[in-house]
Order: C-alpha cells, then structure tokens, then sequence
C-alpha cells in the first residue's frame, strides 16, 4: 500500500521488534512504521529504547485505540498514531505529514484522548504549561532544551514541579495523560487538527 505512491519509498520491512530495531540501526529511513503489538519488542519498547533519538520519526500504526498506548507513544517521541482501520490514502498521507515534522492522530483516536475531563486543571506555571506542551508533541529532552535554551536541571527541576501539581503522576506519560484528560493541552497548543 505503501508504495503505490510515488512520494514514499519502502526501505526495509521486520518481521518482529527486534529485527525492526535492527534496521532502525542500518537502514537510513526518514520515517518508522510501527504497531504496538509485535513479537519481541513492542513498538512502545522500540520506542522507549529509541526516545532520544530525533529521526527517523516514528508513526505508530495500529489496531488499539486506547488512550493509554497513545499517552505512552506520544510521551516517548512518536510523531503519530493512526489506526490500522483508515483509509490507505489517510495512512499514506500520515507518513508525509510525519516525514514532515507534522503530528498525526486518527480522529478516533483524538476523540478518545480527550474524552474523561473530570478534574479540574492545576495551577502551572507558564514554563511549566510550555514544557508539558512540548513534551505532549513528543519533543525529545535534548530538543525541548534547545527551544527554550535552558539546562538539563532547569528541565528536569520543571518536569518535578509539574509532577507534584498534577495528582498521581510520576513520569512524562502520566503527565501527557492527565493534560490529555483533563484538557490542560489544548489543541492550539499539539497543532494536531
């Protein structure tokens, strides 16, 4: 499906996580096209394995709509996730968008993210509304620390301060989750319309 367009070249194909980390590490790709659920390696762990890294881009193609996946591929520097049940020109198009820089969600998916908005939003710090935004796009740490042209402590310092406001969070997929939940990032601020 891939290559029946001319914009998109088809580099390597995995079997399993593994043989996909593999060629991650030998084939130059601009963009990466994983599903959550592989033998081996999940595409959450390619991911994970792979969050400071900024290219190729990842786009994670999949039959789980969960909110929860989608939390942990963004929180980990995915640019998309699509689901396996749209169109092949909406897949094919998600693949440039993200070979682009663009950030690609199935409107499903979207629908789903935003749907428990129950707590109120808590008091954070203009910086700290910036850095959550930022690492809800899916910006790595070593990119978010040029943008702003701050320090590796000063971040870090930043994700701690946004820990204790949000309740029950303890790590950057918990923070994107509950922004996400609670519509605390609002969709000006992900540009993903």
């Amino acid at each position: 499906m891939l290559n029946a367009t001319t914009a998109i070249t088809v580099v390597g194909e995995a079997s399993n996580g593994k043989e996909a980390l593999h060629l991650i590490d030998t084939v130059s790709a601009d963009v990466v096209v994983l599903d959550i659920n592989m033998p081996e390696l999940s595409g959450i762990d390619i991911l994970r394995l792979r969050t400071e890294v900024t290219t190729p881009c990842y786009l994670i193609l999949t039959g789980y709509s969960e909110p929860e996946y989608a939390f942990q591929a963004i929180s980990y520097g995915a640019k998309g996730f699509i689901l396996k049940d749209e169109t092949p020109t909406f897949i094919r198009q998600a693949v440039t968008k993200v070979a682009c820089g663009e950030v690609v969600f199935s409107p499903q998916v979207i629908r789903r993210m935003i749907s428990n908005r129950n707590q109120p939003a808590l008091e954070l710090t203009k910086r700290e509304t910036e850095i959550l935004c930022m690492v809800a796009k899916g910006k790595t740490e070593r990119e978010i620390l040029a943008e702003l042209n701050i320090k590796a402590n000063t971040f870090k310092s930043h994700l701690a301060a946004i820990y204790r406001k949000l309740p029950n969070v303890s790590s950057r997929a918990e923070a994107v989750a509950w922004a996400w939940q609670n519509r605390l990032v609002q969709s000006d601020c992900l540009e993903l319309f």
